[in-house]
């Protein structure tokens, strides 16, 4: 299926009031699979982990100038 054909679908089934039954690629939450199978890490991030990512980005971009 062509873009267009699936926008041209996608147009219609709004004009219906029906779902476009879109659904976004991820990974599975409850074990945390990617698509591919391969295990997804836990992607938390802490302010403090921030900061130093911040630091080093001003540092470096500083550096750049």
């Amino acid at each position: 299926m062509t873009f267009d054909e699936e926008w041209a679908r996608l147009k219609s089934d709004a004009q219906h009031n029906a779902p476009p039954g879109m659904q976004l690629a991820g990974y599975n939450t409850e074990n945390r699979q990617s698509p591919d199978g391969a295990y997804a890490p836990d992607l938390t991030v802490h302010q403090d982990d921030l900061g130093a990512v911040g630091h080093d980005a001003f540092v470096l971009h500083r550096k750049l100038q």
